[in-house]
């Protein structure tokens, strides 16, 4: 039995013909979490489970939800086991965008339309197994398999690009690797947020005890990542705010900061709104998309995130007040300045797609 033949969620004439015409283009992912260094070394995967399960905190998420235990999730369970509670989880998913996309892989990258349930689970896995065998089915040649152009890796801005710059210079691999500056770390309420700033100084040979010099540091990083090939930033944080903020309410934020003292939610906020503004004159400055991912209240699991570290399934939807005031207010403020960078925003949050699309 299958559901997605070669007219999936095509419903009408006019949509089969458009969808013909463009369907072999190649694709630019301009946001993604693949590893360039599994990239550069292309090894061949060895199971399934490692290609479909390890690291995708989604189908995690999806798992917990179905109340598989956490021993065949993330824990000590061998790969068939596991393989076997996602076979579980994902037949009862129906409209659920991870079934769609799970059997859309099995057809496309392994031949086949049968549905992945809870009886034939078994027999899948050493099918799809003994396919990545034969196949010989690595990093690159999925990527290739896809009809990947360009991929945009996410980096931490103090990562040294080495694999970046390792593709770059493989003769033999035709898609464009560049790196994504994402420096996530540089708000104050981040818990990394002074040794982040320690080895931004240590990298960036800066000594760093002001906010200038902060966006100096920043700045060398940017610079670093333009000539690697990085065409956008990424970054995250849960609410949008803006607030008028001078250089020494700044430095004071960041005193207080690297001293281990607590900071007020304002304090917080104008931290935010003065970092990102400069991160955003930079980003226009070299050119640099931004995108930008809003909304999501992260690690809300203390003991799994604790065990397994930051993206492991435990974040959320969140929500905020006067949400289009704060955004109108903050690109307008770039925008008089001249310093509005091309942007792109994520909302997570499907109550706020209207007002922000407006």
């Amino acid at each position: 039995m299958t559901f997605n033949d070669e007219n999936f969620m095509l419903k009408n004439e006019p949509a089969k013909r458009l969808y013909q015409k463009v369907k072999d283009q190649p694709i630019f992912d301009f946001h993604c979490h693949l590893s360039p260094k599994e990239i550069y070394e292309d090894q061949v995967f060895e199971d399934i489970v490692d290609l479909w399960l390890g690291g995708d905190h989604y189908k995690w998420r999806l798992m917990r939800a179905y109340g598989v235990p956490e021993k065949e999730i993330t824990g000590p369970s061998d790969k068939l086991t596991k393989f076997k509670a996602w076979a579980k989880t994902v037949s009862h998913a129906y409209g659920n965008p991870l079934y769609h996309w799970s059997h859309l892989e099995l057809k496309n990258v392994f031949g086949i339309t049968d549905l992945l349930t809870e009886e034939n689970a078994e027999e899948m896995y050493h099918k799809l197994n003994q396919i990545i065998h034969d196949k010989k089915l690595s990093p690159r040649k999925l990527i290739q398999m896809s009809k990947v152009n360009f991929i945009g890796t996410t980096d931490h801005p103090l990562d040294d690009l080495v694999w970046h710059e390792k593709i770059m210079q493989d003769i033999d691999f035709h898609v464009e690797v560049a790196p994504t500056f994402r420096p996530d770390e540089v708000f104050v309420e981040h818990a990394n947020f002074n040794e982040f700033i320690s080895r931004l100084a240590e990298v960036t040979n800066h000594e760093i005890h002001s906010f200038n010099d902060v966006v100096a540091a920043l700045e060398e990083r940017v610079k670093y990542f333009v000539n690697h090939g990085c065409k956008a930033s990424d970054i995250s944080f849960g609410e949008v705010v803006f607030e008028k903020v001078s250089q020494v309410q700044c430095d004071e934020i960041l005193k207080k900061r690297l001293a281990n003292q607590s900071l007020t939610q304002l304090e917080v906020r104008m931290w935010q709104s003065a970092i990102f503004k400069e991160l955003c004159r930079l980003y226009h400055k070299y050119g640099l998309v931004t995108q930008v991912h809003f909304g999501a209240l992260r690690n809300n699991h203390t003991q799994l995130y604790s065990k397994l570290g930051p993206d492991c399934g435990v974040d959320s939807m969140g929500e905020q007040t006067y949400l289009t005031q704060n955004l109108n207010l903050l690109l307008d403020d770039y925008a008089q300045n001249n310093q509005l960078p091309k942007m792109i925003w994520y909302n997570l949050n499907p109550i706020y797609n209207i007002p922000l699309a407006n």
